[in-house]
């Protein structure tokens, strides 16, 4: 997409003073952007700085989110992070209660905010002020092969919207294809490691099942509860009861038609699945239980360096406008972050030819941010290990998961003691 020459201030309100003339200012800049996905962000950050001779941004990836989130706050402990960085949303809360990021609150103007979808402020916001600037948003989805639902007997057109539905469409697309008594194609898979993020694949399932992570006052974890225990033992239940989801998933199992439905983020649509498959393509909303809801996940941009807040305001206006994020969404599968990008002819005629795309979009209004609070980060990890020994190792679900409630409440009680001092 071409763009115009200059900075379009459809994002920030930047209050600032004019650069001196001839002045460059470097912009360390740090993310987790690899592969496809990191081909085409670079890409964009090299945009920017043909078209901003006073600004020139210095990426850096930083590895996987499980790794850079570790390297991020070793540089801040250190006194060290870089001018500005993305981040998951799950750590804004964290980095504002430590007070060690900027109030990008205090330069985003009232169109911007109206403009921006406000799930997506949510998830920049703590305590209720804006931290951070959402740039890619997503939410769960399912992925299907439509080649293997119509050799399944199943309609292509008319996916599982139901847990149950779920069973009994992965129970007919699970097979041995010669007869040695192993399954050669599965019928479902999704993320079963900690490390591969299965937190965020099972809170949905404990969402649509009634149960929560946390009390109402986020003093105690209640994931241990008949709501959480169920939802656990459901997804446990799809890889040793009825033997339609692998504990291991396959290394491109969808993508390779060994798995006929994969559970994963809507950004993976255009970058990961689309251009791979040679099978047609389906994606529906996430199947639901006693209400529908989806979990939502994205990147947003935090800043460090006040010395350097007009040049950093630039660039995330910039990589956040309306033009770059239509394209971006277009490109990835992200949902757009503006109701102006939903709304365009060219975003509206990109879902006519895109079916797929619909799904992620529909789903907005069922989409939930994780919890906001500072100590859902370590949580997180804690709960994830849990669900891993339940699908990984096979372990009861009511044990592991009441096993990791008193980790869980001290991480809690030691982000309160923290956080008055």
């Amino acid at each position: 997409m071409n763009r115009i020459r200059g900075v379009i201030l459809t994002g920030l309100t930047l209050v600032m003073g004019v650069l001196a003339v001839g002045q460059t200012v470097t912009i360390d800049y740090w993310h987790f952007y690899g592969g496809e996905f990191g081909r085409l962000h670079e890409a964009l950050i090299a945009k920017f700085n043909e078209t901003h001779p006073d600004i020139q941004v210095k990426s850096q990836y930083i590895g996987s989110p499980w790794t850079g989130r570790d390297k991020l706050l070793t540089a801040i402990a250190a006194g060290s992070p870089p001018d500005v960085a993305l981040v998951d949303d799950y750590w804004i809360p964290q980095l504002a209660a430590t007070g060690n990021i900027i109030k990008l609150g205090d330069y985003i103007d009232a169109a911007t905010r109206a403009d921006i979808f406000p799930l997506f402020w949510e998830s920049a916001s703590y305590e209720g002020e804006i931290w951070a600037m959402p740039y890619a948003a997503s939410n769960l989805v399912l992925y299907y092969n439509k080649d293997l639902f119509a050799q399944a007997g199943l309609d292509p057109d008319m996916p599982p919207r139901t847990w149950e539905d779920l069973v009994e469409y992965a129970t007919k697309l699970t097979k041995d294809l010669d007869g040695d008594g192993q399954i050669d194609r599965w019928g479902l898979m999704m993320p079963t490691q900690a490390m591969k993020g299965v937190i965020y694949y099972y809170i949905p399932f404990l969402w649509q099942n009634g149960g929560e992570l946390f009390n109402e006052d986020y003093t105690e974890c209640i994931v241990d509860s008949t709501a959480g225990v169920e939802a656990l033992q459901y997804l446990q239940d799809l890889i040793y009861k009825y033997k339609v989801m692998p504990a291991a998933p396959p290394q491109y199992g969808f993508r390779s038609g060994v798995v006929a439905m994969t559970i994963a983020s809507c950004a993976r649509l255009n970058i990961m699945y689309k251009p791979a498959v040679e099978f047609e393509l389906g994606v529906a909303p996430l199947p639901m239980n006693k209400r529908r809801i989806t979990v939502s996940g994205g990147k947003l941009f935090v800043a460090f360096n006040k010395e350097k807040i007009d040049a950093i305001l630039k660039f995330i206006n910039w990589m956040t406008d309306k033009e770059t994020n239509t394209s971006w969404s277009i490109s990835t599968g992200y949902i757009p972050l503006r109701r102006s990008v939903v709304q365009s002819r060219e975003f509206q005629d990109y879902l006519f030819e895109n079916p797929g795309a619909v799904a992620s979009v529909e789903q907005i209004i069922y989409t939930r941010p994780r919890p906001n609070i500072a100590a859902y980060g370590d949580i997180s990890r804690v709960i994830g290990m849990a669900v891993e020994a339940a699908l990984v190792g096979n372990q009861d679900p009511a044990a592991v998961l009441s096993s990791a409630i008193p980790e869980a409440n001290q991480v809690l009680r030691d982000w309160e003691e923290r956080l008055k001092q």
